[in-house]
């Protein structure tokens, strides 16, 4: 029996799915909300003003530019001249964390949420793959209406995966991926993993292990031989654990109508 031919009788609870909902931009998203005269500027949020100071989020006219999370102010304003600096103020972002984790719950089972409050982990139900391109646009629709964020949601066959096709998404979309998809952990560095750093993604690259696919073929004590017992328990969330939890009583199982229009989400 091989590897894979294991994790397939691992097959989740066949009317659910894992989400892991992450806000797109979110902090610039309250920013301009806030400030409405934002609107078609480039602009980034920043921790001071101050040129020790960093960026803390940017909306999509200052990405586009090249801008990137984590830049100094002192950078930003040699090289974006054009780019407006806006102060971050935690506080304001509380009364949107807390709409978006009550409209989390409408969704589905919450079972996590980040300690930023950027991101939830809910449990849906989704039996198929017209019903997960449904749940989506839902998700979609009610941050946009609520929040005026979009979104990019991952879903798998348990957590890990879900935060997985995640981090696939280079944009707000979503992806649904599980053990068995070959293809898409074969395009996935090693790096991706989450908690694993880049010493040890760069020490796995050197022993001819570059994907989360190459990963997971590993032996648990090839595992703990090369990362000991830290690099285990990641590989015990993606392979020991892939299964998904029951459905909750009383979550309703439903299908949103979906057209023509989204038939090509529903091959994701």
């Amino acid at each position: 029996m091989t590897f894979f031919t294991r994790l397939a009788k691992q097959a989740p609870h066949r009317g659910t799915a894992i989400a892991h909902v992450q806000l797109w931009h979110f902090v610039a998203s309250v920013e301009q909300a806030l400030t409405p005269t934002l609107r078609g500027v480039p602009f980034a949020v920043v921790s001071s003003l101050r040129h020790t100071g960093v960026v803390v989020d940017v909306n999509e006219l200052a990405r586009a530019l090249g801008v990137r999370p984590g830049t100094s102010v002192q950078r930003l304003r040699n090289r974006f001249s054009n780019v407006q600096l806006r102060l971050h103020h935690p506080e304001r972002m509380q009364g949107f964390i807390r709409a978006f984790r009550k409209q989390a719950r409408t969704w589905g089972h919450l079972l996590s949420a980040s300690t930023d409050g950027h991101a939830v982990t809910v449990l849906i139900p989704a039996v198929s793959g017209f019903e997960r391109a449904g749940v989506f646009l839902q998700i979609q629709a009610d941050c946009w209406k609520e929040l005026e964020c979009n979104v990019m949601v991952g879903m798998g066959s348990s957590p890990a995966f879900a935060l997985l096709a995640a981090r696939t998404c280079a944009e707000p979309s979503y992806r649904y991926l599980d053990q068995n998809e070959h293809q898409a952990l074969n395009t996935l560095p090693v790096s991706a993993l989450p908690r694993i750093g880049r010493r040890t993604a760069h020490a796995l690259v050197q022993l001819n292990v570059p994907t989360v696919y190459h990963f997971l073929k590993l032996a648990p004590e090839t595992i703990e031989h090369l990362g000991g017992r830290s690099l285990l328990r990641i590989y015990h969330q993606y392979v020991l654990t892939a299964q998904t939890l029951p459905l909750p009583a009383g979550l309703p199982v439903s299908t949103p109508f979906l057209g023509p229009r989204v038939l090509g989400l529903a091959s994701a």
